[in-house]
């Protein structure tokens, strides 16, 4: 659910104009495998438009979902980064300056509860503070199940994205 700081942002941006992933894709081709991408709010941007960037390069129909999101809903992403600082002259680690900041707006393809997500060969779990939150919601944990259960099918997580597997592999 979109909170009202979330909505403020994403108004914000909207005036702003920022561009907005994914991009139009080309129609997929046929027999090309299909990539579920589940993102939330703050999902690492970097990771999540590399992915979209990579995946349709390679010709794969793209499925981009997020709990509570439908169609063409756009989600905020976020870039992290390491501010500038001295670690020299300060005692500080440098975990301790790890910043986050708003970057991106991507678009949602597939409403999240319509999903056909079993059609799908491919899923990405991308990092940032998303996988925080998604992995108490059951229904992202049932994909990735569905996922881990069926043969031939290949989880791509990166980063925090791997958090959202922890708990769902443990006798594997």
């Amino acid at each position: 659910m979109v909170n009202n700081k979330t909505k403020k942002k994403l108004k914000k941006m909207k005036q702003m104009n920022h561009q907005t992933y994914p991009y139009p894709f080309p129609p997929p081709l046929e027999n090309k495998p299909k990539c579920l991408i589940i993102i939330g709010e703050y999902s690492e941007s970097n990771e999540v438009l590399s992915a979209i960037t990579l995946f349709s390069v390679l010709g794969c129909e793209l499925k981009v979902i997020s709990p509570d999101y439908k169609q063409n809903d756009k989600v905020i992403l976020s870039s992290h980064y390491y501010s500038d600082f001295n670690l020299a002259k300060q005692s500080l680690r440098a975990s301790h300056i790890y910043t986050s900041i708003d970057s991106k707006l991507c678009g949602i393809t597939h409403d999240f509860d319509n999903c056909n997500y079993k059609e799908c060969d491919i899923l990405f779990l991308p990092g940032g503070k998303a996988p925080h939150y998604l992995q108490n919601d059951k229904r992202v944990l049932n994909i990735i199940s569905n996922f881990i259960e069926r043969e031939n099918t290949f989880i791509v997580a990166n980063c925090n994205g791997v958090k959202l597997l922890l708990g769902l592999l443990k006798n594997r």
